[in-house]
């Protein structure tokens, strides 16, 4: 139901973006198809809440473990006592739930659970197991120090995520000033406007724009990734 919704978002944007610089009907509804396809495919942002349902989990876990449980033991019972809301991570705990217990090695269960979550922390948290392992180590102390350690990192993280999205809603409104400026001045000074729409050097004009803005957008989305 979101991506529908969001969908319709982008579908309006699309059509919005191709009627203001072209005013031509089949551009707007190849502005709409585009718009509706970038919606269509476009992932939802699900990382701050895997972040947050694996420390949850790492907490669990870790609280079995202090009580004298096996990491094993205490999977099962984490699994049996949360719910976990994000999809992937849900599938991928079940999937090593049922590996460890029909036999396969914990450390080659946690590595294809790392390899399915496909998160830095994750692979982190994996790669300090699979050591503790090799090494005969506290598996207890390995799991509390790796949830200390990773919680203040996911913390950190969830925070500049939080800094970094009402930046970027800064830097979506900015872009769109512009088409708003156009429509705007299409609507006030329609004859003023006209030449753009009706000559050959316009049209020349308003795709230069287009391409412009396009470009200043993904230059901006990608500086305004940050990776932690």
């Amino acid at each position: 139901m979101k991506s529908f919704r969001l969908s319709i978002i982008y579908t309006i944007v699309g059509g919005l973006i191709a009627y203001t610089f072209y005013r031509i009907f089949l551009l707007t509804l190849l502005g709409c198809l585009i718009g509706f396809m970038i919606g269509i495919f476009k992932k939802p942002d699900t990382r701050p809440l895997l972040l947050m349902e694996f420390r949850s989990m790492l907490n669990s876990v870790y609280s079995e473990l202090i009580v004298g449980q096996s990491l094993r033991t205490s999977l099962s019972v984490t699994l049996a006592l949360n719910e976990i809301r994000h999809k992937d991570l849900s599938y991928a705990i079940v999937t090593l739930d049922k590996a460890i217990n029909h036999g396969i090695s914990e450390v080659q269960a946690w590595e294809a659970f790392a390899e399915k979550i496909d998160e830095f922390y994750v692979y982190q948290f994996v790669s300090t197991l699979s050591a503790t392992y090799s090494y005969s180590g506290n598996v207890a102390e390995v799991v509390q120090h790796s949830v200390v350690a990773l919680s203040d990192a996911i913390d950190l993280t969830l925070e500049v995520d939080i800094i970094m999205a009402s930046k970027r809603m800064e830097f979506h409104i900015m872009t769109l000033m512009p088409l708003i400026l156009l429509l705007i001045l299409s609507i006030n000074q329609a004859e003023y406007m006209m030449v753009l729409y009706e000559s050959f050097i316009g049209r020349i004009v308003m795709t230069c724009i287009l391409c412009l803005m396009t470009i200043a957008y993904l230059l901006g989305k990608h500086l305004s990734k940050v990776e932690l």
